[in-house]
């Protein structure tokens, strides 16, 4: 992926996030955050899953030093970036 679609990627994120909270404001449970974020993902036509599980590994070192981790909200950047990538041209 290029620093350009990354860049671009990360600002779509901090927008939604932003949107969220000045919309529901302060003092909500994570959970009502995270099923806003969720609608926000979506009417952005990025592709997400909730509570995405993934390895955690340490120095190049592939034995898991942990079960898992689980983020919240993952927005998945191949095709976020394929998308992102088409509207700059298909250079």
């Amino acid at each position: 992926m290029s620093v350009e679609i990354e860049k671009e990627l990360s600002n779509q994120v901090l927008g939604a996030a932003f949107a969220v909270h000045n919309s529901l404001g302060p003092g909500l449970l994570e959970s009502a955050y995270e099923g806003a974020l969720v609608i926000e993902f979506k009417h952005m036509g990025l592709q997400i899953s909730r509570q995405h599980v993934y390895p955690v590994y340490y120095r190049g070192d592939y034995r898991r030093i942990c079960s898992s981790m689980s983020a919240p909200v993952f927005v998945h950047p191949c095709t976020a970036g394929q998308r992102l990538y088409c509207r700059h041209g298909c250079r």
